[in-house]
């Protein structure tokens, strides 16, 4: 009898869950933390556009007011165990220097993360896209982000767009 219990423990230890994990998705919080410690005092030209009006004007973060600007990316970071089965992964090769790797959420998920791209140029991540969708009864939202990396780790530039709207009026782009 204490065979038969070792032999169900051994095999149980070998069984594997790999499906309740994401897959790896190479950018974490902890990438976009460095990002944000090497860009910090970096000047961008910052365009805003609300209802068709333009304001164009150039900024300098600090590194706390840079995470905020960029809090949406925080939410790219897949691996974490709550995401779970949620999303499958697909490579695309431009060339032997350039890929794509595409994280779709599946139909049944809950959460407002739709998908994310990951651009690389010789094994370094250059892009990241990331898109979000909300609905409810009363209103939708929309959001559209990209973060360019370049050569030395910092921030090239970055895109967010919003759409917001009632269910029942016209939507706001931002």
């Amino acid at each position: 009898m204490k065979k038969f219990y070792y032999l169900i423990l051994l095999i149980s230890g070998c069984v594997s869950n790999q499906d309740a994990h994401p897959p790896i998705f190479s950018f974490s919080k902890q990438d976009l933390n460095n990002l944000i410690e090497n860009s910090e005092g970096i000047s961008f030209e910052k365009t805003v556009i609300f209802n068709q009006k333009t304001e164009t004007k150039k900024v300098t973060f600090t590194k706390e007011k840079l995470k905020k600007e960029l809090s949406f990316f925080y939410e790219l970071d897949i691996n974490n165990p709550e995401f779970g089965k949620t999303f499958s992964k697909d490579s695309i090769s431009n060339s032997k220097d350039e890929y794509v790797l595409t994280y779709t959420k599946n139909k049944k998920a809950k959460h407002h993360l739709e998908s994310i791209k990951e651009f690389f140029y010789q094994n370094k991540l250059k892009k990241i896209e990331g898109i979000f969708n909300q609905k409810s009864p009363l209103f939708f939202s929309a959001q559209k982000i990209s973060l360019e990396i370049s050569d030395i780790q910092k921030i090239k530039s970055y895109f967010i767009q919003n759409n917001q709207g009632l269910v029942t009026q016209d939507s706001n782009h931002y």
